[in-house]
């Protein structure tokens, strides 16, 4: 029959799916050669994104620097920039998302939307938020959220590969 618990269960697994499809073309992409030159970077996170969503914009910044990223740490980007841009546009209903990418002695990631906001109990040690904060501290880095008004900021920082 037509029973929308199993259609919301089936949804969840076409969704998980279609994500663990997007990370593995993500990380063919990233791992091809040992770096990705820069501008490369950030032109693949803005075509990644776009298809996320279409409210969402990549800034990078030097964006025509041919500095290499080693490959490893730019999975690590991908991974990143996606999970954060997934958590804005599957919970916050954000209408614009914005993705700023700087390279300088640390990698910089900062993610503003101006969604609903991060609601006062989020608990940030279980799911995508945690997720990203494994990945920044497997790099040596860190993530810090901040409230916007209306949404959220999340930075992530990267020192090394991981």
């Amino acid at each position: 029959g037509d029973d929308p618990v199993r259609r919301a269960e089936l949804q969840g697994l076409v969704t998980r799916a279609s994500e663990g499809i997007d990370e593995v073309r993500s990380i063919v992409w990233a791992l091809r050669r040992d770096g990705q030159p820069w501008g490369e970077l950030v032109a693949y996170l803005r075509q990644r994104c776009s298809e996320l969503s279409e409210a969402c914009r990549v800034l990078g910044e030097d964006e025509d620097s041919t500095r290499e990223v080693p490959g490893v740490l730019v999975v690590e980007v991908l991974r990143i920039v996606q999970e954060a841009v997934r958590n804005a546009v599957r919970h916050a209903d954000a209408r614009h998302i914005e993705v700023r990418l700087a390279w300088h002695e640390t990698l910089t990631i900062t993610v503003d939307d101006d969604g609903r906001g991060l609601p006062a109990e989020a608990n940030q040690s279980r799911g995508g938020l945690a997720n990203l904060q494994v990945r920044a501290r497997a790099c040596g880095g860190g993530v810090q959220f901040e409230r916007l008004s209306p949404g959220t900021r999340v930075r992530v920082w990267l020192h090394q590969v991981p």
